[in-house]
């Protein structure tokens, strides 16, 4: 079998060594960008998922953890509720 590694191209990533953290990081920005640009229900779309993830990390993170479940099913089931009297 031959060794095809040694002539390759080294390309753009093998020079540049990115954690993997910041290329997601960088990705989910470049998706949110995406949203707020592309149409204008997309924003509120981005927004309310936003706002919905901040919630719920910030519920999760000063809840104690006895009452983690029954915060977080409070909250998916008010979301749910916001989304249906909505449409």
């Amino acid at each position: 079998m031959k060794d095809r590694d040694g002539s390759r191209h080294p390309g753009p990533f093998r020079i540049m060594q990115v954690d993997s953290e910041i290329a997601g990081l960088l990705v989910a920005v470049g998706f949110l960008v995406m949203g707020f640009v592309s149409m204008p229900i997309a924003t509120w779309f981005v927004l309310g998922a936003i706002t919905l993830g901040v919630v719920v990390a910030l519920l999760l993170r000063f809840t104690p953890k006895k009452f983690s479940r029954v915060v977080l099913g409070t909250v998916i089931i008010l979301a749910v509720g916001a989304l249906v009297v909505r449409t």
